[in-house]
């Protein structure tokens, strides 16, 4: 008896087969051993060959099958769902050499176990089971609800670890800290939760996989391993909102309304993550409230019971006047409770001048002054984002005086910034009238009465007696003081020293004598003036 021993060398891989052959027993290929590159363990999605060895019934390598034979190929192998196929060679001739022949391009991406079946028309054979290993991690898979409401955990029902193929990556084990992405934070609060570390056994996690998501969305949970590559998505999931919380309440015009003009409410039920709870779909009795307490002229519609659809009504007949507050609305059912933000009430279109002048209409005789202008709406409120120009006339009440007349500026066009215009060059003379000041344009305006305060002192009015005796004491009349413009000067008061003149001394001896130390109240004299000429003849003091 004989022993061979036949080596084949393909590539870098070689195989050693051993064949035993009794000389001169049964000749003639009876069947084919199939062997795989790696002895039948191979990796899912990794190319390989195939050894076939032609056979005679005994078992020995029928050296003289040789040369090329038509080959046909079968296996049991399943391509994986992921949309990778199989790939074996297409039925053709294969070069035997020595009863051997290697036929490479079989690649199986299924991990699991499977057979290889060849057969040349005559002679057939079929491996021993092929063990088909998964590859290394490349992507997770994971099973999540179609649903979930906004708030309430909910469970991954699989997450595994598998390699390109779909296989699972039994090599994936160990605690694992993945990164989460996708779902979006809740509006007002809440982010999502997610497990974490997540300990993997044989390329499957450990159940169970709790997570919270906030914000009622479509979206799909996106994980993926820090620094390896390992990522996956779920499938779509419709986070639907949670139970009613609170309302949301928002004017027509996001909190931006106009003095005077109507506007209405939008009343949203919203969870307690700001979702619009869709849900609260029913009619509903609701009571306003607002602070708009400085609005005196404003409206708000009498409670009533507005229809709410998935979540959301209207309320009509809100009106704000007053354009220097901030008001909010405040909204509830009895249950929930909501309230706008402050509302920005803007003023409405210009009707009218407010006239003040430059010290709130106190003004001094003889001292010029400046009129403001301030363009308003019918509510009084400035109109401080007008920016232009208005032709204006002038009108006043004011008289004349003998001495000195009032003055103002010439009529024409007036500049307004921020809705208002300060015009300079008035004067007013008589103190103790109340005029008032009239600007004429497309809109008009007129002041309230202007007080006109005298000025200081300039002169001092003295009334004597037409005939005194010489060294005989008279009182004179009470000294008044006088503005520039002849107005008493009420602001001249108090103790003062006055010097006299006018009077000559008696023409042996004697001097005149007055009263020197003087009180004033408003402008007159209360002190008695006692007074004594010496001199006989006229005079004036």
């Amino acid at each position: 008896m004989t022993m061979i021993h036949r080596l084949i060398v393909s590539g870098i891989c070689i195989l050693s087969l051993a064949a035993f052959s009794f000389v001169g027993v049964a000749q003639g290929a009876s069947y084919f051993q199939v062997v795989t590159q790696n002895g039948n363990t191979e990796t899912a999605g990794k190319d390989f060959f195939v050894t076939l060895v032609a056979r005679n019934a005994d078992g020995g390598t029928d050296t003289s099958y040789a040369e090329g034979h038509d080959i046909t190929w079968a296996t049991n192998a399943k391509s994986y769902p992921d949309g990778w196929t199989l790939r074996i060679p297409d039925s053709g001739v294969q070069s035997f050499e020595g009863g051997v022949a290697v036929c490479p391009n079989f690649t199986l991406p299924c991990a699991g176990t499977c057979t290889l079946f060849a057969s040349d028309g005559i002679i057939s054979g079929t491996s021993i089971t092929i063990t088909v290993n998964s590859g290394t991690a490349t992507q997770f898979k994971l099973a999540a609800p179609p649903t979930a409401m906004a708030g309430t955990a909910f469970s991954l029902s699989d997450l595994r670890a598998c390699d390109l193929y779909g296989n699972v990556a039994t090599d994936y084990h160990g605690d694992k800290v993945l990164n989460y992405s996708g779902p979006g934070n809740g509006s007002i609060t809440g982010s999502p939760k997610y497990p974490n570390p997540v300990t993997f056994d044989h390329g499957k996690a450990n159940l169970p996989l709790k997570v919270t998501l906030y914000r009622a969305e479509n979206t799909q949970i996106h994980i993926e391993a820090p620094g390896i590559g390992v990522k996956g998505d779920s499938s779509i999931i419709t986070v639907n909102p949670g139970t009613p919380h609170h309302f949301e309440v928002t004017t027509e015009n996001n909190q931006i309304e106009k003095a005077g003009t109507p506007f209405f409410i939008t009343i949203r039920a919203r969870d307690a993550y700001g979702n619009l709870a869709t849900g609260y779909d029913v009619d509903y009795p609701i009571a306003c409230t607002w602070t708009g307490t400085s609005s005196p002229s404003g409206t708000k519609p009498l409670d009533g019971t507005p229809t709410f659809t998935s979540g959301i009504a209207t309320i009509q007949g809100f009106t704000l006047t007053n354009a220097f507050e901030t008001p909010t609305i405040s909204v509830t059912d009895g249950t929930f409770y909501g309230i706008s933000g402050g509302i920005t009430v803007s003023p409405g279109t210009a009707t009218k001048f407010k006239v003040t002048t430059i010290h709130d209409n106190i003004e001094t005789a003889n001292t010029t002054f400046s009129v403001i202008l301030t363009c308003q709406d019918t509510y009084e409120n400035a109109l401080t984002n007008f920016n232009g120009s208005y032709s204006i006339d002038w009108q006043w009440t004011e008289n004349d005086m003998s001495r000195h007349s009032p003055s103002k500026p010439a009529n024409g066009t007036q500049s307004f910034t921020n809705g208002r215009a300060t015009i300079d060059g008035f004067t007013l003379t008589k103190a103790n009238e109340s005029p008032i000041i009239i600007a004429k344009s497309t809109i008009s305006g007129t002041s309230t009465s202007i007080i006109v305060k005298p000025g200081e002192a300039t002169t001092l009015t003295i009334k004597a007696p037409a005939e005194v005796n010489a060294g005989q004491a008279f009182l004179l009349s009470p000294i008044v003081a006088y503005d520039y413009c002849g107005n008493i000067a009420t602001a001249y008061q108090g103790p003062k020293t006055l010097n006299y003149t006018g009077a000559a001394n008696g023409p042996v001896s004697g001097t005149p004598n007055f009263t020197t130390h003087v009180n004033f109240s408003n402008g007159s004299s209360i002190s008695t003036l006692t007074t004594t000429l010496i001199r006989a003849g006229t005079c004036s003091i």
